[in-house]
């Protein structure tokens, strides 16, 4: 079973919160809201950033769907989908 990562993200203020309950109670699922430590909003290059991110995201949790809802993941979203096309969903 292949496992899919669902990040949600907005500008703030934007239900991200309501979001990620949603998806929270769905069969098969865990995800949480602005779960620290939070991405710098600076990419810098070189530093551990979304790829490590999504790495322990999938090492600590089970479920089918998994993710975080937050808005530092704006920056990363070229990279967060580099980490895995197939299977992350923004």
């Amino acid at each position: 079973m292949k496992r899919q990562i669902i990040l949600g993200m907005g500008a703030g203020q934007c239900g991200g919160n309501l979001l990620a309950s949603v998806l929270d109670g769905q069969p098969n699922a865990k995800f949480t809201d602005e779960e620290p430590p939070f991405l710098p909003w600076y990419v810098k290059p070189g530093a551990p950033g979304v790829r490590h991110r999504l790495e322990c995201i999938l090492a600590r949790r089970t479920e089918r769907f998994i993710g975080n809802v937050a808005s530092f993941y704006l920056p990363y979203v070229e990279q967060a989908i580099e980490f895995d096309p197939d299977n992350l969903r923004l």
